[in-house]
């Protein structure tokens, strides 16, 4: 097995895949819906960030450095599942309200931070 002996070719090959596949997500858009495919987008980089920390957990880095790393990764895990969880339940929210009543609602909100960045 070439990536049990080798693991920092597992980790390059699996950011270079990460990278291409995020490209090609990109590039050429797969969904019909322009959420759908930001999603996928945010998605794919933040997986490129979190590869990016797995450099950090390998012998060529001292405990000091993996103890942030580590914390950086948690706090990243966290932030995506955070824009996860808005996402659904904007959906939710959107699927119970009915679109004219949810529309109503962002609009109120919009124009609510416009007044505050006004004063």
């Amino acid at each position: 097995m070439v990536f049990l002996e080798y693991p920092y070719f597992t980790i390059i090959s699996f950011a270079q895949t990460t990278m291409f596949y995020t490209i090609f997500m990109v590039w050429n858009s797969p969904y019909s819906d322009p959420a759908k495919n930001r999603q996928v987008a945010v998605d794919q980089v933040t997986t490129m960030i979190v590869v990016y920390h797995v450099f950090c957990f390998t012998e060529w880095t001292d405990f000091t450095q993996k103890t942030i790393a580590g914390n950086s990764l948690i706090f990243i895990f966290g932030g995506q599942l955070m824009v996860f969880i808005a996402q659904i339940c904007l959906a939710i929210l959107r699927q119970i309200l009915g679109k004219r009543r949810f529309r109503k609602i962002q609009l109120f909100f919009r124009k609510l931070r416009k007044q505050r960045r006004l004063s």
